[in-house]
């Protein structure tokens, strides 16, 4: 059947829908043309329990944009429902005939519904045919236009629950203050004491950022394309903008040191990730018959988007890929190099979450001609059949943090080509390296209980004990327990000079100065050298390699296994000699070699080409 026509596009809000109504088993299947889509109208309902009615459209891209709101939401989060709502079966009336839905996604569109008119939303849940693999295929890679054209993204974070209307009136309060004093810093710690000082308000606010929403790996998309985003918690709502404004400010006032306490209630870090990535610019126009987004800070690779947003939640585990594809500009302009614009990672929930990972791979070194994604590999993994030099994207552990990732260090010169190649069946990995030595002694892993007081803790003085038994001076062990990374930037001469300051006043933090006088100054230049080695030293372990060489390698490897350079490939790596005995070898993971950071190993040993399984 032919799309609908809607005349004049203005009113196509109020358009009375019935004739063009039907189920989606009735609509005909979305074809890849023309942009096509179906659009849910949601009729009015003047109270709440009135039942959902709904209508269905057909329609496209081109003649809706701007014109409908997308729903982004939590397929099966049903925290914030009641019990005997969570137990329930809930459907919603499309045209006639009952449709099954989540009760997330039913309590949602009874909010979100108008008193006085239609209410057009994109939903995948009924949008899609989810019972037809290839439409669903074609709609999920078209997802990136669906939210970027739609005039709004409208979140649902889930009913009301544990004062949530607290929460969103103290952000709304922040929001109001950050506006009102800018940066400066010691008004707004004063305006926030004064005024929010109620504990209950942060913990229901704390209580909001930690939905479930905030964790999806899709609504990083979904947000950071949109025109706007509006946040609706129950009855209350606020925009996606008030909510980073208020985040901000508390972030301001924790870097400055001098935050209250409640502040420190409240986790903010997803929100400031989301703000970071929604930096855009409209769509412009639509060349090559699509609109185009300007890359967001930190987007301009693929690489660099599967890592940032690894921790992130997905029920399939295929859409940690294909949720992210279309932020990533080498990705875009691969697609827009071919002239058939086809797709380098197409989108098929037919094919293996393993096939899915190892396409990442196939791209990312046929794009780069680096070898930099090795760095997201982990010995760890939830796929065991995923060969040690493909990242499971599906391991959404937080620790350890990569070291490649960062673009600090130049292990291997840049001038030497990366020859590596993927064997035909994608099940082996050639490539060129250095061997370097293998390590000699380790050390107990760095955990999370680590960094709790006293410091420092048992493991981090036996790792101090085994450097200077091994004739490490302390520059080099604390240089090298922080991966050479101290404010996020490698140590300059000047700046080892601070380091070591910092690092002697952390290591006094667990002794006599503890039981005397502790002076606020002194705690806080500790807050940087803490988190440097935070970031470097979580889930890694401290070791000594047979040349003396001091180092932190990954909580998996052993006494004997190999260190090497691989050309292509920024920091140095673990790597372990097969159990089959075939030659092969399997990646451990990334690691810092003290010393050995920045070219120096192109001096060592001759180069020799390793075969990883």
């Amino acid at each position: 059947m032919a799309s609908l026509t809607y005349t004049p596009l203005q009113d196509f809000l109020t358009l009375d829908t019935g004739k063009n109504s039907r189920t989606i088993e009735e609509s005909e299947s979305l074809v890849n043309g023309d942009w096509e889509i179906r659009l849910l109208s949601l009729l009015p309902a003047k109270t709440r329990d009135t039942a959902i009615t709904c209508e269905l459209l057909h329609t496209t891209l081109r003649v809706v944009k701007g014109n409908y709101d997308a729903l982004s939401y939590v397929w099966a989060d049903t925290t914030t429902l009641p019990p005997f709502i969570r137990s329930a079966s809930a459907c919603i009336n499309i045209a006639g005939s009952e449709v099954p839905v989540t009760p997330n996604l039913h309590a949602a569109l009874s909010r979100l519904r108008y008193k006085d008119r239609n209410r057009l939303l994109w939903v995948d849940q009924i949008c899609i045919n989810q019972a037809d693999v290839h439409e669903r295929n074609i709609q999920v890679e078209r997802m990136t236009l669906i939210y970027g054209l739609a005039s709004r993204t409208v979140v649902w974070l889930g009913e009301e629950a544990e004062n949530s209307y607290r929460g969103i009136l103290l952000a709304r309060g922040l929001a109001r203050l950050r506006m009102e004093h800018k940066t400066e810093t010691d008004a707004m710690f004063k305006a926030v004491v004064a005024e929010f000082s109620d504990v209950e308000r942060w913990t229901a606010l704390d209580r909001i950022l930690q939905r479930a929403w905030w964790h999806r790996t899709w609504v990083v998309q979904e947000c950071v394309v949109a025109a706007s985003v509006d946040m609706v918690c129950g009855y209350r709502d606020i925009s996606f903008s008030e909510l980073a404004r208020a985040m901000l400010l508390l972030e301001e006032l924790r870097d400055s040191g001098i935050m209250p306490e409640c502040v420190g209630r409240v986790n903010i870090a997803s929100v400031v990730a989301l703000l970071g990535s929604r930096a855009r610019t409209a769509p412009r126009g639509w060349p090559g018959g699509q609109p185009s987004w300007e890359p967001a800070l930190g987007f301009d690779s693929l690489f660099k988007v599967l890592s940032r947003y690894r921790t992130r939640d997905a029920t399939d585990p295929r859409d940690k890929v294909y949720a992210l594809l279309r932020l990533a500009q080498d990705f875009r302009d691969a697609v827009r190099a071919s002239t058939s614009h086809t797709n380098p990672i197409p989108v098929d929930y037919n094919r293996a979450v393993e096939d899915v990972y190892s396409d990442c791979v196939n791209f990312l070194l046929a794009s780069t001609k680096r070898l930099d994604f090795l760095a997201a590999c982990r010995t760890k993994r939830n796929l065991v059949h995923l060969p040690s030099w493909v990242p499971d994207w599906s391991d959404t552990a937080e620790a350890p943090l990569s070291l490649g990732e960062q673009n600090k260090y130049a292990a291997t010169s840049d001038s030497v080509p990366c020859n590596a190649s993927i064997q035909p069946h994608g099940r082996r990995l050639n490539a060129l390296g250095i061997p370097f030595d293998h390590i000699k002694l380790l050390a107990t892993p760095c955990v999370e209980e680590d960094f709790a007081y006293p410091y420092p803790s048992a493991t981090l003085r036996q790792w101090k004990a085994l450097a200077f038994s091994q004739g490490q001076d302390e520059e080099s062990f604390a240089r090298t327990i922080i991966a050479d990374l101290y404010r996020n930037r490698r140590l300059s001469m000047y700046a080892v000079t601070s380091c070591l300051d910092m690092y002697r006043i952390w290591h006094q933090r667990s002794a006599d100065i503890w039981a005397t006088e502790v002076k606020m100054d002194m705690v806080l230049e500790t807050i940087d050298f803490t988190h440097a080695l935070r970031r470097a030293s979580l889930g890694r372990r401290f070791c000594i390699s047979e040349r003396g060489v001091a180092g932190l390698v990954p909580a998996d490897a052993i006494e004997g296994d190999l260190l090497v350079g691989l050309v292509g490939a920024n920091v140095p790596y673990v790597i372990r000699a097969a159990s089959t005995g075939s030659g092969s070898y399997v990646l451990i993971g990334e690691c810092y070699l003290h010393g050995f950071m920045d070219g120096q190993l192109t001096q060592e040993n001759a180069r020799k080409e390793f075969s990883f399984m």
